[in-house]
């Protein structure tokens, strides 16, 4: 039994998330995914275009849960250096993703909403925000960068340092 059930079932409480969560996929639908904030600036003075060598990155989510909806919130943040360690270009912006219960007598838990959104809900934004970085670092005169694929041992992932690829020679 993971440990998580385990410790549920002794404290008496009555809680299988997967069931919990699954149920929820069962009486919901997302009704909108969209970019709720966005901040993008170069922060060199240099007017020619930035090599990027590594980038910086932070993601955090939350969720919030109302009478007949709920939604999650993915934030991110980058930061671009040059071979140099000078940072050159920083990138913020959070996706919004809404649902509504379609099932006006279900009333998920908090934690099942909270299960929901860490792993539903990132993978409907993450294309969104792929979308924004890479546009918006090709629109700042960067070399475009790709937010890689999204892999189930990656969610938990929530900063790091990362080297940039340096773009395909046509």
């Amino acid at each position: 039994m993971p440990q998580a059930d385990k410790e549920a079932t002794e404290n008496g409480e009555d809680l299988d998330l997967p069931t919990d969560a699954h149920d929820l996929a069962n009486n919901s639908e997302i009704v909108n995914v969209r970019v709720a904030r966005l901040l993008a600036e170069m922060t060199t003075e240099s007017l020619a275009p930035q090599p990027v060598e590594k980038l910086r990155y932070k993601r955090t989510s939350s969720y919030a849960v109302g009478k007949g909806v709920f939604g999650g919130k993915f934030d991110f943040e980058f930061e671009f250096f040059e071979p140099s360690d000078e940072r050159v270009a920083r990138i913020e912006f959070s996706i919004l993703v809404d649902h509504v219960i379609t099932d006006e007598d279900f009333e998920p838990s908090n934690e099942a909403v909270d299960y929901f959104t860490s792993t539903t809900s990132y993978f409907a934004a993450y294309p969104y925000a792929r979308e924004v970085l890479q546009s918006t670092t090709s629109r700042l005169g960067l070399a475009p960068h790709i937010m890689g694929l999204i892999r189930r041992d990656s969610l938990a992932k929530e900063f790091g340092v990362i080297e940039a690829y340096p773009p395909i020679k046509q």
